[in-house]
């Protein structure tokens, strides 16, 4: 067997010598535009290679460092290479190809020069490979298509997903990568066993799924299956996928697989200057106020946005990479504008419809403000102006008082009177009087003097009118007393008899007739 397999080995790297290196060749192309965050130093250049074969490799007289040379997942077929400023000489080499060598430029600071590197014969799309397969009988499918065993095997450069079968064997499925150093695989079917397998993870709280099928809980976890080889996938939000091909050993008693995981995020912090407290909101969602640090967000594309009542800011946009920390200072200008309003005493204002409990120095967003002043017995004032951002405004909203003028004649000339407004106010006189620039509404005047009878009345005052009311009291009547309805007579001065006649049935001893004498009095009715 090993003679056979050593022939077999001996062939096909001969098929491969016999095979001519093809050349690549290289062109200059317009540079696309670059972001900043490409560069971590000052005193780097960027070399963009956009190119169809796969696998190239870069060398550079100056060093080139690690993590200087990466590719992105949504451009494929573009190398980035960072190098340090100045004349570099780059080599590019692939295999199957001959190298470009001596390739000369004189990067510039911050700066990108791209090629584009093509083959220029025309590219050998298949390889033989030989597969050998113990015990024979066996079933081979690659890429879901079914193959002879007993031949070589046209298969193109890359990856090929490969199953083997016989009854009464463990299936094997496995993932292979063809190119001129991988032409021969040899496999051995095992009869299949029941194990135990145990997966754990680093953090633990991992889903796993072996052969496609998941299994119930997370990490850590087990569960039975029969030796052989299992394609494996170990998911965690947040961490790179584990992504591999397992053997269990039917030899163990226990097949024990333990995966620590990468983290597969970066750490947003934000401020805003100045430092007013913004409101921030990461792709549209709202994260919180500045400042603020967001741990364990995963990589990709950010859009930052603030938002203040009183200031405004551009967003920031950018691409946040594994184990990065990205820091945005968001600028915060002033969006307000100022306004004080002057306006009489005791006067309500209201902006926009809604009453204003100060008047001085009142910061407010860029709006059409639309202000009104009301006071009992005023007329209302109305302005309307535009606040614009890092205006100050002082606007003037004086109250006009409507007044009126009550003049009041009385008789008796000593006659007291009183004038009770419906605002609370409160007018007094002896004799009469013109009450003068008074405000204008509804007022109860009451005109009385000792040994008369009260005149009460109604009066309605309107703007600039000139009332005039003539009063005469008529004697007799106490008036009213300190309480409603408490009404009094006046009870003249005389003489007459007190007690009860001598013969009057029940009398008592002390109610003897005798004379009185009283001076005037006035008496509630």
């Amino acid at each position: 067997m090993k003679t056979l397999i050593t022939i077999i080995i001996l062939l096909c790297a001969g098929s491969l010598l016999a095979t001519d290196l093809r050349e690549m060749q290289l062109e200059e192309v317009p540079t696309i535009t670059v972001p900043d965050v490409e560069f971590e130093y000052q005193k780097q250049g960027l070399l963009i290679v956009e190119s169809p074969i796969p696998g190239l490799k870069f060398k550079s007289t100056n060093p080139l460092r690690k993590g200087w040379i990466y590719q992105k997942d949504d451009e494929p077929g573009i190398w980035y290479v960072k190098v340090s400023a100045g004349t570099n000489i780059i080599d590019i080499s692939t295999d199957g190809f001959l190298p470009l060598l001596n390739i000369r430029h004189n990067f510039k600071v911050r700066e990108a020069w791209k090629i584009k590197v093509t083959a220029k014969t025309p590219e050998v799309n298949e390889l033989p490979v030989k597969f050998l397969v113990e015990p024979s009988g066996a079933s081979l499918r690659i890429d879901g298509k079914t193959y002879d065993l007993s031949g070589n095997v046209k298969l193109s450069f890359g990856d090929h997903d490969v199953e083997i079968t016989k009854s009464g064997f463990v299936t094997l499925k496995e993932r292979i990568t063809v190119d001129q150093d991988h032409i021969f695989f040899s496999y051995t079917l095992e009869k299949p066993k029941l194990c135990v397998v145990e997966i754990s993870t680093d953090p633990s709280g991992a889903e796993v799924s072996i052969d496609g099928m998941k299994l119930n809980g997370t990490t850590p976890i087990s569960d039975f299956y029969n030796s052989g080889r299992y394609p494996i996938k170990v998911t965690r939000d947040k961490y790179l996928t584990v992504d591999e091909t397992i053997t269990i050993d039917q030899s163990k008693a226990k097949n024990s697989f333990t995966y620590r995981l990468e983290p597969n995020t970066g750490t947003i912090i934000i401020a805003s200057d100045p430092e007013v407290n913004m409101d921030i909101a990461l792709n549209g969602k709202s994260v919180g106020k500045t400042p603020i640090t967001l741990k364990e967000q995963d990589v990709g594309s950010y859009e930052i946005t603030g938002s203040h009542e009183y200031h405004t800011s551009s967003p920031v946009n950018f691409t946040l990479t594994r184990g990065e920390t990205y820091r945005a200072t968001l600028k915060a200008e002033e969006n307000f504008a100022i306004l004080t309003v002057n306006t009489t005493p005791g006067a309500s204002v209201y902006l926009n419809n809604q009453r204003l409990d100060k008047f001085k120095d009142l910061r407010l967003s860029p709006q059409i403000a639309r202000l009104r002043a009301e006071k009992p017995k005023c007329k209302t004032v109305e302005s309307t102006l535009i606040l614009k951002r890092g205006a100050r405004e002082n606007v003037d909203l004086y109250l006009d008082e409507q007044v009126g003028t009550i003049a009041i004649s009385v008789d008796p000339p000593t006659a007291q009177i009183e004038l009770n407004g419906d605002a609370s106010e409160h007018f007094t006189s002896t004799g009469t009087k013109i009450f003068e620039s008074i405000p204008v509404g509804s007022y109860e005047l009451e005109v009385s003097l000792k040994g008369h009878k009260n005149d009460k009345r109604t009066l309605r005052l309107r703007p600039d009118e000139m009332l005039r009311e003539r009063v005469t009291l008529e004697e007799g009547g106490g008036g009213e007393g300190p309480l409603p309805g408490m009404v009094f007579v006046e009870i003249p001065s005389g003489t007459f008899m007190m007690g009860s006649p001598s013969n009057e049935s029940g009398r008592d001893s002390d109610e003897q007739q005798h004379r009185v004498t009283i001076s005037g009095f006035q008496m509630m009715t």
